[in-house]
């Protein structure tokens, strides 16, 4: 049966920057650890959402509408059609007794939450 909108489905994915072939972020474990972004402690699997119910970027939603269970659906999301240009103002540089405070050791590829949103660390600096 084709999936639509409203349905409940548990979705595997590995994002990719296009021009390098990057892993940025996956549901895959193992995926994780060969791209060096593996997060310690992070639960890894299929996540459940809504399909058209806002929690995934419109182009996914619209590429999975049709689509069958266990189907592979690859799409191609620009920066404007995804979470916008890399903007380097939002890059903040935050010193380590911070993350210590939090009883938190940072590595590359972790996300957190801060007072300015939600992010992920792309290198972790001593010094």
């Amino acid at each position: 049966m084709a999936i639509k909108e409203g349905d409940f489905v548990r979705l595997n994915f590995t994002g990719k920057i296009k021009e390098t072939d990057e892993v940025f972020d996956t549901t895959s474990e193992d995926i994780a650890e060969e791209a060096g972004i593996l997060v310690e402690n992070k639960v890894y699997g299929p996540i459940p959402t809504i399909v058209g119910g806002n929690h995934l970027l419109k182009a996914i939603d619209d590429a999975i509408i049709g689509a069958e269970a266990g189907d592979a659906v690859h799409v191609s999301v620009t920066p404007e059609n995804g979470f916008c240009q890399r903007n380097p103002n939002f890059i903040q540089l935050i010193p380590m007794k911070e993350f210590k405070k939090q009883g938190m050791t940072p590595v590359r590829g972790m996300k957190i939450t801060a007072d300015a949103g939600t992010g992920k660390i792309i290198s972790v600096n001593g010094g």
